[in-house]
């Protein structure tokens, strides 16, 4: 059984934290698992007063955990803002036989940044209030050096740009494709037909 990845997202809004994640799941069979989309299945609007919204991010654990289970990559996409978020998503312990065990994962953070005249840009195009601002700076909780010691990788991007953004894709394609070869290297050391060198 192979060990899957998970990636997890963390970002402002509209700092393309989506796009990246669609890629993910178009180009290298990502299952994606968002919050926006859960919301949208349960008739929730973002920033509501739904008192389901406290249960969101359980909800995206539970489908991520589900996945990794039966050994599929997945991308969680939220703005995985706060630590308590993060390490939630990386909690990998499940209850089964009588006993806890932990899932076997690849886990990594992909942190995407943008400026701020660049974000206010994009959130009037949205046609949403430039006010969140302060809400989200303030609240945002930036990835940490101790967050990342039991990680895979942290993949730290700047998205100003469409530019920007084709590099971010070229960059994880390389590695997810370094991935491959490598695990074709040691699947082929174990194959019957492999002769190490004399």
């Amino acid at each position: 059984m192979k060990t899957p990845n998970l990636f997890v997202m963390s970002g402002l809004p509209r700092s393309g934290k989506s796009s990246i994640a669609e890629f993910l799941s178009r180009e290298h069979g990502f299952l994606r698992v968002g919050s926006d989309d859960i919301r949208e299945e349960y008739g929730m609007q973002w920033g509501s007063k739904d008192n389901r919204e406290i249960n969101i991010n359980r909800v995206v654990y539970y489908r991520a955990m589900e996945h990794l289970m039966m050994s599929q990559d997945v991308v969680i996409d939220t703005t995985g803002m706060f630590r308590q978020q993060r390490r939630l998503f990386f909690d990998l312990h499940v209850y089964g036989v009588g006993k806890l065990h932990r899932l076997k994962a690849r886990k990594y953070i992909i942190s995407v940044e943008i400026d701020d005249q660049i974000w206010l840009e994009r959130q009037k195009a949205a046609g949403r209030s430039g006010d969140d601002w302060s809400f989200y700076r303030g609240k945002f909780q930036p990835v940490s050096a101790d967050e990342t010691t039991q990680l895979n990788g942290h993949f730290r991007f700047q998205n100003n740009t469409p530019a920007d953004l084709e590099e971010i894709k070229r960059q994880l394609g390389i590695h997810l494709s370094r991935q491959a070869a490598e695990k074709k290297c040691i699947q082929d050391t174990h194959s019957p037909a492999f002769q190490p060198a004399s």
